[in-house]
């Protein structure tokens, strides 16, 4: 991007002995975006040439061997409508790289009258004025969206997407249930406990018969050291108990036989789903402990 590309071309001579300045004055003119419509020799160059070009500007390459031929040109150099720009041939010569840039920028601020001599991104950015009142909300901008389309489409390609075609719960079955009453419900039914026999109550014996103690005219003192207890009787001790034998041991089998009458109780499936791994770990990590249903785990690696 030239430096002068905002601005409208110029027609400009260059007026410069042959030489690497005039070489590296043309292309600061070609940076500058500058139309040259005259290049030559200011000691060989005619009057009538230069005044015929008409050029805008002329830039001229100054050293003392064309000082002479400057004075010869200046009924036209003169001119005020003429702008006239010096620049010492020397330095023009071994001016390169940054310092061209920089001196092209320069030229085109001179040409075309302005204080811009920055290189391009140096511009100030546009300044945002605050305006009252508060910004568009999402819903406003698509309040005119329509949606019809998107619905119809979504509707036509439902057949298309999958489904979990794995499992298809009965009708029965339809009603959601928890977790814990499936498996109570797979629980073998336990037998009440029946109560312990009530042992039956003896009869009570007949009452003794009343013993007559006579008349009170008859009854007397006696001594109470004189009464002596009757010895225990030999029948009212504890029985002895029983001996023990090897002869009263049985044998009793610790666990039932195989392929029971009874078989499995039932099994709980487990379909994992998009839950992963964790899921189904807390799933099993919840189960009671004295579950006697086999649990399946059905999960796609």
């Amino acid at each position: 991007m030239h430096a002068s590309d905002a601005h409208p071309l110029l027609s400009v001579a260059l007026l410069a002995r042959s030489g690497p300045a005039r070489d590296r004055l043309r292309e600061a003119l070609g940076h500058a975006g500058a139309r040259l419509v005259l290049e030559d020799d200011p000691n060989t160059l005619d009057l009538q040439a230069l005044r015929d070009a008409d050029p805008g500007a002329v830039l001229i390459a100054l050293e003392p061997a064309i000082e002479d031929a400057l004075e010869r040109l200046d009924p036209v150099l003169g001119s005020p409508s003429l702008t006239v720009i010096f620049d010492e041939a020397e330095l023009a010569a071994r001016r390169d790289g940054w310092e061209a840039q920089r001196w092209a920028r320069h030229l085109v601020a001179k040409l075309h009258g302005h204080q811009d001599v920055l290189p391009p991104g140096s511009e100030q950015d546009q300044q945002l004025q605050p305006e009252p009142g508060l910004p568009v909300t999402p819903a406003q901008l698509h309040a005119d969206a329509p949606l019809e389309f998107h619905l119809r489409e979504a509707e036509d390609a439902a057949a298309e997407v999958p489904a979990d075609g794995l499992y298809q719960a009965p009708a029965e079955l339809h009603e959601p249930v928890s977790l814990e009453e499936a498996l109570a419900a797979l629980q073998p039914l336990e037998p009440d406990p029946v109560a312990p026999a009530i042992p039956p109550i003896p009869a009570s014996a007949p009452p003794a018969a009343a013993v007559s103690i006579g008349d009170h005219s008859r009854w007397s003192l006696v001594e109470d050291d004189g009464v002596v207890a009757a010895p225990p009787s030999i029948n009212d001790t504890a029985p002895a108990p029983e001996r023990f034998g090897i002869e009263r041991l049985s044998l009793v089998e610790l666990e039932p036989e195989a392929g029971s009458a009874g078989g499995c109780a039932g099994a709980v499936l487990v379909l994992a789903g998009i839950g992963g791994p964790d899921a189904l770990r807390r799933l099993l990590a919840a189960l009671p402990e004295s579950l006697s249903t086999a649990v399946l785990v059905h999960m796609r690696l």
